[in-house]
């Protein structure tokens, strides 16, 4: 790997660290969430910082080419992304029914009382 794109990796993964810790002091991001892309981010500095790493793993897990490892392990991080995220609409979802429920139970409570 070149000097230039291991650089380049470098900022790139230290500019998101920054972004999303500055997210979460602005708690506009709760720690948990984070998480998903705190993971990648560490295992992008370990590519770059230990030689032949990922020709390693991927030799090791059978991948022929680079760039179907590189895509492989692309499309497992979206969808993990995708499965945190639906995880997260499930919570809220359940949360709105249940405030729902409870509101209806308040209001149907004053109507009684007047």
């Amino acid at each position: 790997m070149s000097k230039k794109l291991i650089l380049v990796i470098i900022l790139f993964t230290l500019f998101m660290m920054f972004m999303l810790i500055k997210l979460i002091n602005d708690k506009k991001l709760s720690v948990k969430y984070s998480l998903v892309w705190i993971m990648p981010l560490c295992l992008f500095l370990l590519a770059t910082f230990i030689p032949n790493f990922v020709v390693r793993v991927a030799s090791l897990l059978g991948f022929e080419t680079m760039a179907s490892f590189i895509f492989s392990v692309l499309f497992a991080f979206l969808l993990l992304i995708c499965i945190s995220l639906t995880i997260i609409v499930s919570k809220l979802r359940n949360r709105q029914k249940l405030i729902i429920q409870e509101l209806s139970l308040l209001k149907a409570n004053l109507k009684k009382e007047e």
